[in-house]
């Protein structure tokens, strides 16, 4: 497999993420630990980011309200 079918999965899951996910991912990345208090790793915040930025980067797509 190619790193650009490895990208096209990531898409494709991220733009399966529920919304309630993505503000989860959100809250996180902004305060810098879950909802359970553990903190979020650089790997974690990395991929959040990731998620929020190609959900955001489609036509129906919005980042949360928490976010904007």
């Amino acid at each position: 497999m190619t790193i650009h079918a490895y990208a096209s999965d990531f898409q494709t899951i991220a733009e399966h993420i529920p919304t309630e996910l993505l503000s989860i991912f959100a809250g996180a990345v902004r305060a810098g630990y879950w909802p359970d208090g553990r903190t979020v790793s650089g790997e974690q915040r990395k991929i959040c980011l990731e998620v929020l930025f190609l959900r955001d980067q489609r036509p129906s797509g919005h980042l949360p309200k928490q976010l904007n």
